[in-house]
């Protein structure tokens, strides 16, 4: 399963976090922006549960949540 999340601004990278329930990180890295301004995410190894996503970068600062069914 893949989710596709539309970034905001004009960076051409930003930085992507996502923490579980508990506000551990479960994924920190650093992510290209494509034409389209998508960055498209593997949710396959995610457990069920809900996350919450942070992408941020000079002109950017965005928050979503989502979440993981079986």
């Amino acid at each position: 399963d893949h989710i596709n999340i539309l970034v905001n601004g004009n960076d051409e990278q930003v930085r992507l976090v996502i923490r579980n329930m508990t506000g551990s990180i479960y994924l920190s890295e650093i992510k290209n922006i494509n034409q389209q301004r998508l960055i498209s995410l593997s949710v396959d190894d995610f457990s069920t549960g809900i996350y919450f996503i942070e992408i941020s970068g000079r002109t950017v600062k965005q928050f979503s949540k989502i979440l993981k069914n079986e």
